[in-house]
């Protein structure tokens, strides 16, 4: 980008923020000409969203997990980190009210999907990473950002329990219209994500739907277990 269209670009998006108007990327990208004076900050903001899922959660992270992300460095890690604790300092952890539970409780999980999801307009796929004593310690966000479904890999979300060393892990996807009942490729999705999850030690605990209609649970359910046992009849 030239550096006259890049100063406009700027200049754009600083008389957009007073609109209210800005998308949540745009909202980083703003954040982030500050910590990078002369570079086009819009993939960052990108990537940021990508791997935090939201805005707040890019701002709780911690600067170690910040530099995670490919063009992050110490300084803009830093910038950042410090741009979310003068917030929560500010509005008294007004960032933290709608933070997933510690612990992985299934009523209280439940509770948190209906306040979390109800006003999703979009479809996405999230991820909850569990420690050894069932404590959650990452939510990753997988975003279509329209109406339709969308569509994540089990490779893709494997990778991301691999690298986290996770022991656990819950899937939340939300159907802004119609049913919670999955979908047969829910279902698919699910059972070769219970055979990966199989192999390298880690349990998948549980997959919800939410939708207008309710929340379906793949463990409560029964199908989850089902899968299970089918998986190790294969193995067998």
């Amino acid at each position: 980008m030239a550096e006259n269209e890049h100063s406009g670009h700027r200049e754009r998006l600083r008389a957009k923020l007073d609109t209210g108007a800005l998308c949540d990327h745009e909202y980083l990208e703003l954040l982030l000409f500050y910590a990078i004076p002369r570079q086009n900050t819009n993939g960052l903001a990108h990537r940021l969203l990508a791997e935090f899922g939201s805005v707040p959660k890019v701002l709780q992270a911690s600067s170690e997990r910040l530099q995670r992300v490919q063009g992050v460095g110490s300084s803009v890690a830093s910038f950042l980190s410090t741009i979310g604790k003068i917030v929560d300092w500010t509005a008294g952890s007004a960032t933290s009210q709608a933070r997933y539970p510690e612990t992985f409780d299934y009523e209280q999980f439940l509770a948190y999907i209906k306040h979390e999801y109800k006003n999703r307009t979009y479809e996405g796929l999230d991820l909850y990473l569990l420690d050894r004593n069932n404590g959650i310690f990452l939510r990753k966000q997988f975003s279509s950002n329209s109406l339709g479904r969308v569509a994540v890999a089990p490779e893709e979300i494997m990778k991301t329990i691999i690298s986290e060393e996770a022991s656990g892990v819950v899937l939340v996807h939300n159907h802004p219209t119609g049913t919670c009942k999955p979908s047969l490729a829910d279902d698919k999705t699910t059972r070769k994500l219970q055979i990966q999850c199989s192999m390298t030690n880690v349990i998948l605990c549980d997959h919800f739907i939410y939708a207008p209609d309710g929340i379906y649970s793949y463990y409560q359910s029964g199908a989850l277990q089902e899968m299970s046992a089918q998986t190790l009849e294969q193995i067998w």
